[in-house]
């Protein structure tokens, strides 16, 4: 677990996705375990209904639920809060207007996701740095 853990992007032990209460208690993910290395190419394959976006999701979010997600080492709901920017994936089809120009695109994911109080300059030199990479 050790190696798993030290040389993971991401790395989620244990974890479980439960909703409802009682008898309508519901198991959306048991008790799912991965490592996935840097620089590694995967796909999440699976039957309508099977827990894909789930899993993904929860990578993602991790908040409050059962057993730990980290990214790069790091606690996924620190990064989220302190790092708004730096978690985030991409779904099989976006969800943009097919009319936007990239730029546009990452302003509008700007205006989501950080707060407005940051400086105008670190807004746009972080669009700049994602539109060069």
């Amino acid at each position: 677990e050790t190696t798993a853990l030290m040389e993971a992007a991401i790395f989620a032990e244990d974890i479980s996705v439960v909703i409802g209460k009682g008898r309508d208690r519901k198991a959306l993910l048991s008790h799912v375990s991965i490592a996935i290395p840097e620089n590694s190419f995967v796909s999440v394959i699976g039957a309508s209904g099977c827990g894909k976006s789930t899993l993904i999701r929860t990578l993602r979010e991790f908040t409050g639920l059962l057993g730990r997600v980290l990214l790069a080492g790091h606690p996924v709901e620190i990064l989220r809060n302190q790092l708004p920017l730096a978690v985030g994936y991409l779904p099989q089809f976006g969800a943009f207007h097919d009319d936007l120009t990239v730029a546009e695109i990452l302003d509008f994911a700007v205006a989501l996701r950080l707060p407005p109080i940051g400086a105008k300059t670190t807004r746009e030199q972080w669009r700049q740095h994602v539109i060069d990479l």
